[in-house]
């Protein structure tokens, strides 16, 4: 992408300052994407590409800079997943004990049933078995 044209309000659109626009409650990332001609291009050149067009281009350059780029962009992807992982892990982690809890409290009950050791090894390892099928689970919903 070049510049935009003069009389572009892609400020306004990108802070979502005009009337009716639509409001993310993450707002919006610009971003420079390579083009046809550019695909053999450097990660490193590509970034020093949309450097330049922001912070030199007449109206772009007015752009804060967590307002543009895919860095900011990234940097806010991986700020949303983890609050989302944050937010999830105490469920995760209260589940899981329970099962372990459960499973625990079986195999306790089992200790003394077997009539040798790999009787109760073979029990052990089914419970194991289960409770990884259970985490598993738990994560793939």
């Amino acid at each position: 992408w070049s510049s935009p044209p003069p009389d572009s309000d892609i400020i306004e659109k990108i802070r979502m300052d005009r009337e009716g626009d639509v409001r993310l409650p993450q707002g919006f990332i610009a971003v420079r994407n390579r083009t046809k001609n550019e695909t053999d291009l450097s990660a490193e050149a590509v970034r020093e590409k949309e450097r330049e067009l922001f912070t030199t281009d007449p109206k772009l350059k007015h752009l804060k800079p967590e307002e543009w780029g895919i860095a900011t962009l990234t940097q806010k992807i991986v700020d949303i997943q983890s609050s989302i992982v944050g937010d999830f892990m105490p469920n995760i982690k209260a589940t899981l004990k329970q099962k372990i809890d459960a499973l625990g409290k079986e195999l306790q009950g089992l200790q003394h049933t077997f009539a040798t050791p790999e009787e109760s090894n073979g029990r052990y390892l089914e419970i194991v078995i289960k409770l990884v099928r259970d985490f598993e689970d738990t994560f793939t919903g």
